[in-house]
């Protein structure tokens, strides 16, 4: 499975949650977050991977453990950490199928904070709310 196979389905875990989609629409992007997009959005990235031979003892199969951070871009500190927790819901310990591919996420680190600066003439501040998962995953087609 590719890195763009899981981050492709982390994305639709997201943006398939009414209460986010209602917040960020479709403003749900990997690696980072583009220079003209509207705030409030979430931004989400693969810090590391590595591929497992097991999921159980005794069922042999080609899994991946992936590390992902996401996090919340606001124009309040109020909003990002309300999106935050909306995604905690959502991904804090997701079971199931998503496209073709099969994951179980778990929250590995607590919310961390952040203030982007803005740029010299720029609009202003955009504050940052930050978790980490980790995301069990292997293809539909293995189970």
């Amino acid at each position: 499975m590719s890195v763009q196979d899981i981050a492709a389905a982390f994305r639709e875990l997201l943006i398939t949650e009414p209460d986010l989609a209602a917040i960020v629409g479709e403003r749900v992007c990997s690696d980072q977050l583009p220079e003209a997009m509207a705030t409030p959005a979430i931004v989400f990235y693969e810090i590391s991977s590595n591929i497992e031979n097991s999921i159980e003892p005794d069922v042999i199969i080609n899994c991946s453990i992936s590390r992902f951070q996401v996090e919340a871009f606001a124009s309040t500190r109020a909003m990002a950490d309300k999106i935050q927790r909306i995604i905690v819901r959502r991904c804090g310990n997701y079971i199931g199928k998503v496209g073709e591919v099969c994951m179980k996420t778990s929250r590995l680190t607590g919310q961390s904070f952040e203030t982007d600066r803005p740029e010299l003439g720029s609009a202003g501040f955009r504050y940052i709310s930050r978790v980490d998962y980790q995301i069990t995953h292997y293809p539909v087609d293995l189970i």
